[in-house]
């Protein structure tokens, strides 16, 4: 649902409504894998809102505060699950909400933590992101050394990351 808003950019209060009920039963079944996960998904839809609020700067703001305590949320409860792909993929949207509020410190901290928790988690598809984000960071800042291609292990792991994947673009 959220994939398809950020495809369409139509119906956020719709598709906002579904994502906080489907969080509503999981609280009430008290499914606490299913309620990080909606967490996760309403904090995801809340970001993708924000692209669309334009000059909106309330609603921007807003929109950013919501997916932050969303992430949050989910990766508290990923943590007490013992969920390390969860806690990595929270720290990589957390990272990413800290990224659009131009905080760039607490950003590139949460891409590091998330990469380190997918590689003791064995989840190299976790760290694709991540590390993406923090080329990113570092071709910005002219440290094309930090930005080399990386390679993550692992059956199925997608080819180059970091640098190539952002000059490929």
């Amino acid at each position: 649902m959220a994939a398809e808003y950020l495809c369409t950019n139509a119906e956020a209060e719709y598709m906002l409504r579904i994502l906080g009920r489907a969080r509503e039963l999981a609280e009430e079944a008290g499914d606490r894998k299913r309620l990080a996960e909606s967490y996760h998904w309403l904090g995801v839809a809340h970001y993708f809102v924000e692209f669309s609020a334009g000059s909106a700067v309330k609603a921007r703001e807003e929109s950013y505060r919501e997916a932050l305590d969303c992430h949050l949320k989910a990766l508290d409860l990923r943590e007490k699950l013992g969920d390390e792909r969860g806690v990595s993929e929270s720290l990589f949207q957390i990272g990413a909400v800290y990224e659009r509020r131009q905080q760039a410190d607490r950003a590139l901290n949460c891409f590091s933590q998330a990469i380190r928790i997918a590689d003791r988690a064995e989840y190299p598809d976790g760290k694709v992101e991540p590390v993406r984000h923090l080329a990113y960071h570092a071709l910005m800042q002219g440290k094309l050394d930090e930005a080399r291609p990386i390679r993550p292990a692992g059956a199925g792991a997608p080819g180059k990351i970091g640098i190539q994947a952002i000059l490929a673009v």
